[in-house]
C-alpha cells in the first residue's frame, strides 16, 4: 500500500513525520495524552536510545504535536497537537497502525527525503553556460 492509498489524514501526518522513531514516540505518547513523559521512560518503553527519543521529541515539538514542559531540572513532554485536524490525524493513524503498520512504515520510508535531496543536489556537477 502506497502513501496515496492511505486516508488523507494519515497521508498528511506521514508527510509531516521524518522517521519511524518520531512515529513510534508520537503513537506512544498519544495513548497516554494526559501524562507528562520523560525522555528516559519513553526510551526504556520503546527500546530506543535516549538520544533518539530526545531528538524525536524536539522534532515533534517543532511540528506542534507535543509540548515541552520545562522545569529547573529537566524537560518532560506531553501529547498536545496544536489543531483539531492534527489530533484527528493522529487518532486515525493510531487506529490504523495495528493492522496497517507495514504499509504506514513503508509510506513513511518511501517518501522523498527533501533534506537528503538538497544535500545531494549541492554536489551535482553543472555545465557551464556558454557565452
Amino acid at each position: 500500500m502506497s502513501l496515496q492509498h492511505l486516508p488523507a489524514e494519515i497521508q498528511s501526518l506521514i508527510v509531516l513525520l521524518d522517521s519511524t522513531d518520531q512515529l513510534e514516540v508520537l503513537l506512544f505518547v498519544s495513548r497516554m495524552s494526559s501524562h507528562l513523559h520523560a525522555v528516559e521512560s519513553v526510551a526504556d518503553a520503546l527500546g530506543l536510545s535516549r538520544e533518539i527519543v530526545a531528538t524525536a521529541f524536539r522534532e515533534l515539538e517543532l511540528k506542534r504535536l507535543v509540548r515541552a514542559v520545562r522545569s529547573d531540572t529537566h524537560i518532560t513532554y506531553q501529547y498536545a497537537p496544536a489543531t483539531i485536524a492534527l489530533h484527528a490525524a493522529v487518532e486515525e493513524l493510531a487506529a490504523a497502525y495495528p493492522t496497517h503498520a507495514v504499509a504506514i512504515v513503508k509510506a513513511l520510508c518511501d517518501k522523498p527525503n527533501l533534506t537528503l535531496r538538497a544535500f545531494a543536489d549541492a554536489f551535482r556537477v553543472r555545465r557551464r553556460s556558454e557565452p
